[in-house]
């Protein structure tokens, strides 16, 4: 949940969303506290939903690569089949990308 009851003209604050049905909550409860986004609250999502693109601002985001994913659970899958007693729990890094848009205030660009 977003408090926004300490809320002050000075105050500078991101939020991060891990789901698109988060990310449209919490921009709905920004735009009823007259919150405006970049300005006072910067807002990221997490997996390119197209419909990102389609907000005013633009959603930033961290995008998955989903079929990286699949690709390597695929392999995975395929070497539990083939070593059924080399088995063990396997930790895999998909590398993920931000796709910077409107809704991210540069602070690079206030700092003196």
């Amino acid at each position: 949940m977003i408090s926004t009851d300490k809320w002050t003209e000075n105050s500078r604050c991101a939020v991060f969303f891990c789901s698109f049905d988060l990310c449209l909550g919490g921009i709905s409860l920004l735009n009823e506290r007259g919150i405006s986004i970049p300005e006072q609250m910067s807002v990221i999502g997490f997996d390119d939903d197209r419909m990102f693109s389609c907000f005013s601002p633009s959603i930033t985001v961290i995008a998955q690569d989903f079929l990286q994913i699949g690709v390597e659970a695929a392999r995975l899958l395929l070497e539990q089949f083939q070593n059924p007693e080399k088995s063990s729990p396997k930790i895999c890094k998909v590398p993920v990308q931000l796709i910077e848009r409107e809704s991210v205030c540069n602070f690079r660009k206030e700092l003196p």
